[in-house]
């Protein structure tokens, strides 16, 4: 059986960087999803530009890039605004 850190999990370079940069440690990144590939993939936190530099900033850049490879299925709004709301940042 083969196992693999998810790359926002504890113990991973970009878990380190989201905790160097955003001061998401395991606890916020669980609270707000960012340990399931899924708030990557169907949400709208991609498409908030701000948002999505950042986290590419900490090396999640290709989950954006995957969700993008599926841009017929609707992504589930409200992410971004949570996310941001929860870093302190406007939203608009």
């Amino acid at each position: 059986m083969r196992t693999f850190l998810f790359l926002t999990l504890d113990g991973t370079p970009e878990a380190a960087a989201l905790l160097q940069h955003l001061r998401l440690g395991g606890a916020d990144r669980r609270y707000l999803g960012l340990d399931d590939v899924r708030t990557f993939l169907n949400t709208d936190l991609g498409a908030d530009p701000d948002l999505a530099r950042a986290f590419a900033a900490c090396g999640c850049g290709p989950l954006f890039e995957w969700a993008a490879c599926d841009e017929f299925r609707e992504k589930a709004a409200g992410q971004a605004s949570a996310v941001r709301r929860y870093l302190g940042l406007p939203v608009g």
